[in-house]
């Protein structure tokens, strides 16, 4: 039996990882490979119906995130603040553990597994949710530090762009307000908290890549990882 593998994408949001992951995973498949693809990150499942029902009732914009657009737009600190702690301990007592479950079960199996973020982002999202909402969730970012620590993928790809290229994407995408702030930081963050954690990692720099460009660049180096499982 083939032994599975764990590889995670991770970069700023609207970089392009979606729309890499899934042309990479085209091609792994037309070589046979059994490919499963996951989502993983912070304010999802049901923390995600929770903000978004506090957004409907302050009938904020639907193109906008709604823990960006319900503490920094609309003012409402305390309730993204509550809505921040509570999410935080589902994630990490229910939702996480779920889903890093399936991730070493299809391992085991044989499975080749890509993952949309990993629990590394979701520790920056709740990190920066501890210090600008003074959330009270230093237990689950115990736990996440701890998740990290064990639980790391064969190899981790950290797609990255310039600013202004990122941007452009959003613009193209219709993704709303592009939170300049909040991509800068995972632009400077994920990649030293990989470090921390000791993650097997590799940077890919869009910046003036096309699609193909980058699927090419990402896809010889996941081939050097598939070579030697």
């Amino acid at each position: 039996m083939r032994k599975g593998v764990f590889i995670a994408f991770l970069g700023p949001v609207g970089v392009g990882k979606t729309t890499i992951i899934k042309h990479i995973a085209w091609r792994l498949r037309q070589r046979r490979f059994v490919i499963i693809t996951i989502f993983i990150k912070s304010y999802h499942g049901f923390s995600y119906i929770m903000w978004i029902f506090v957004a409907r009732l302050i009938k904020a914009p639907k193109d906008l995130a709604p823990w960006y657009v319900i503490p920094t737009i609309f003012g409402l600190k305390k309730v993204a603040r509550a809505l921040a702690t509570l999410s935080a301990y589902f994630d990490v007592m229910l939702y996480l553990p779920f889903k890093l479950f399936i991730i070493l079960l299809l391992k085991k199996i044989g499975f080749i597994i890509i993952s949309e973020e990993y629990i590394t982002s979701t520790f920056l999202d709740y990190l920066l949710s501890w210090r600008d909402l003074k959330a009270s969730i230093k237990t689950p970012l115990k736990i996440l530090y701890t998740f990290n620590l064990k639980l790391k993928p064969d190899m981790t790809i950290f797609l990255d762009a310039e600013e202004n290229s990122i941007s452009k994407r959003w613009f193209t995408r219709k993704y709303g307000d592009p939170q300049k702030r909040y991509v800068e930081l995972q632009r400077k963050i994920l990649t030293h908290l990989c470090e921390i954690f000791s993650h097997n990692y590799v940077t890919i720099d869009t910046t003036h890549q096309d699609i193909e460009e980058t699927v090419k660049a990402t896809e010889a180096i996941l081939w050097k990882t598939l070579l030697k499982k």
